[in-house]
C-alpha cells in the first residue's frame, strides 16, 4: 500500500489535509479494507469515521481526524517520556 505523502517544510496545514484526503479517497476506492486497516493502525474513533461518511466532505474530515490524532500521540509522548533514572546501577 502506498501512503506516503510529499511535502516540503513550507506547506500549509490544509495543503497537507487537502493531499491526505485525496489519498485516502484514492485508497477508499481502490481497497476499501485497507483504507478501515489503515484507519485502524492510526487509532481512529469509528464512530467519527462513520459520522463523516454523512457529509459531502468525508475524506477531507477523516484527514483532519489522522491528523488531530497523530498529534494527539505526539503530545502524550512528549508529556510521558520517561525521564532518566537518577540511580546509576538502573541505568543502561
Amino acid at each position: 500500500m502506498d501512503f506516503e505523502l510529499t511535502y516540503n517544510d513550507g506547506r500549509e496545514k490544509e495543503e497537507i489535509l487537502f493531499e491526505m484526503s485525496k489519498k485516502l479517497t484514492d485508497l477508499f476506492e481502490s481497497d476499501s479494507a485497507a483504507f478501515y486497516q489503515l484507519l485502524y493502525r492510526f487509532d481512529i474513533d469509528e464512530k467519527q469515521v462513520k459520522k463523516s461518511f454523512e457529509s459531502e466532505n468525508t475524506f477531507y474530515i477523516i484527514a483532519v481526524l489522522v491528523w488531530e490524532r497523530q498529534v494527539q500521540k505526539a503530545k502524550s509522548r512528549k508529556d510521558f517520556k520517561s525521564k532518566p533514572d537518577d540511580n546509576p546501577e538502573l541505568s543502561w
